[in-house]
């Protein structure tokens, strides 16, 4: 069937809205490394119409790509070259369906923008615990797809682990409705689970039901600088002892990432004069009305209790300085240094974005291990090192010491390949939130254990025998 004879058929089948010129945005991902080609751009309104579309691509053996915010950063939503395919974008999918209060639970469509829910739960007073960068554009059904992280992992836990049921359309074109509220359903495989994180490549969620939690009566932030580190990893267990499950995050920033953040917003706070080697960001949180009780000074109970810790903690020389908090103006402050980090590094030419998991206990012997490899071997590059320390994620990022050089850009499967082995060598993971997409195909085959490789290749061929669900992603 011809291009215009397959646009006809799509077209009598559903009242979606289908774009075939202006779809350049569609094409290409986030970062502007990857490029495709579709035959059009369809855009559903409901799950009968996304479950109709399917329906023909798979009886006509068109390959389908599903598309949230684009906001991923593995091309995991960017269709190949060949112009085969065909593109679904949810983006008018985006209803909030149902907010339980007393269950916690929160039940949306996959093309609701991030801010949208966060918004919605904030009126509610709860919290939405998915919170990223992209929330102004990235949508649900995306960060399900990816089993996206971000800042708060430590205290809630990744995507997987908050997703209590799906409504999905499989590669047939059938609906499984899975829309739970239940927090215990012991009756069988939880399908849901092997979908986060599947990319799209073994259905589209078109809806979920998440976990919601109380939102915090206050919260304090502190910069802190530390020496090192090992000083970082003791500071990261001395907080959780001593604070009594009050933390929400825990973030690193080295030097590095800190000069080009406030190189390329000059006007951001500095809590130092100086930039330290090593900053953490911590943020505490607190749900009880109690900790509000203020004393003579006006200071609450829960403020004096984190300006304890840290004097604590600086009097047993563990850290060197902290700035704490004392409005939710100061609050975004500090968090507006770590939020910036991403553009910055943008902004200031080339980087090669490594996104790395390591267990906390190892952190320690890889940051200094790999750090003295890339010097010994690759002396004109800098290691622009933030992330989520508390559950273990490093964005491990190398840029060149001189941008007149480019040497990184230039040496990238070299540099990527000395990390990854460092990774494996420490037991971690190539990829701790970001996906695979195209990006990282060959790293999955090569470090994947076999025999987990060989079952989610077995997974995709029986849920998807023909292939056309996002071909291409995760593997080839």
């Amino acid at each position: 069937m011809n291009d215009s004879k397959l646009l006809e058929t799509f077209q009598l089948a559903v009242k979606s809205k289908i774009l075939i010129e202006g779809i350049e945005q569609y094409l290409s991902d986030w970062r502007g490394v990857y490029q495709g080609k579709t035959k059009f751009v369809i855009f559903p309104q409901t799950t009968l119409e996304v479950s109709k579309v399917v329906k023909l691509a798979n009886k006509f053996n068109v390959p389908i790509v599903p598309q949230g915010g684009n906001t991923g950063l593995c091309g995991g939503a960017t269709p190949d070259k060949s112009g085969n395919s065909i593109l679904i974008n949810l983006s008018k999918l985006n209803k909030i369906r149902s907010i339980d209060l007393l269950g916690n639970t929160i039940s949306v469509e996959g093309g609701c923008v991030l801010e949208t829910i966060l918004s919605e739960t904030d009126k509610n007073d709860r919290v939405f615990p998915i919170n990223l960068a992209a929330k102004g554009s990235c949508t649900v059904g995306g960060n399900l797809a990816t089993n996206a992280g971000g800042i708060n992992v430590l205290k809630y836990g990744l995507t997987r682990d908050l997703v209590l049921g799906v409504e999905v359309v499989l590669p047939t074109g059938e609906i499984i409705n899975n829309l739970t509220s239940l927090h215990k359903d012991n009756t069988g495989y939880a399908f849901h689970k092997i979908l986060v994180g599947s990319e799209g490549t073994l259905g589209i969620i078109t809806a979920a039901t998440i976990k919601i939690f109380q939102k915090p009566k206050a919260k304090i932030s502190s910069f802190i600088k530390v020496k090192n580190i090992n000083e970082s990893i003791k500071t990261l267990h001395s907080l959780q002892s001593y604070s009594g499950g009050n933390i929400e995050a825990f973030e690193i920033m080295s030097k590095p990432i800190l000069d080009i953040v406030h190189r390329q917003f000059p006007n951001l706070s500095k809590p130092f004069p100086e930039i330290p080697e090593l900053a953490l960001l911590v943020e505490f949180s607190t749900t009880s009305e109690l900790d509000l009780i203020t004393d003579s000074t006006g200071e609450t109970f829960f403020q004096n209790r984190i300006i304890e810790i840290m004097s604590m903690l600086i009097e047993n020389e563990l850290i060197e300085d902290a700035i704490i908090s004392k409005s939710e103006y100061q609050n975004k402050e500090l968090w507006d240094i770590r939020e910036n980090a991403n553009i910055a590094q943008m902004q200031e030419g080339f980087q090669l974005k490594l996104d790395i998991s390591i267990p906390i206990k190892e952190i320690s012997e890889f940051w200094s291990d790999t750090y003295n490899k890339i010097k010994l071997y690759h002396s004109n590059v800098k290691i622009c090192v933030f992330g989520h320390l508390g559950d273990g994620n490093l964005h491990y990022n190398l840029m060149d010491k001189n941008p007149e050089e480019p040497y990184v850009k230039e040496n990238q499967i070299i540099l990527k390949e000395l990390v990854y082995e460092q990774v494996s060598k420490f037991s971690g993971s190539f990829s701790a939130e970001h996906g695979i997409g195209q990006l990282k195909i060959n790293e999955l085959k090569k470090y994947k254990e076999k025999n987990t490789f060989d079952l989610i290749k077995r997974i995709k061929k029986s849920m998807d025998p023909k292939n056309i669900m996002n071909p291409g992603k995760i593997f080839y």
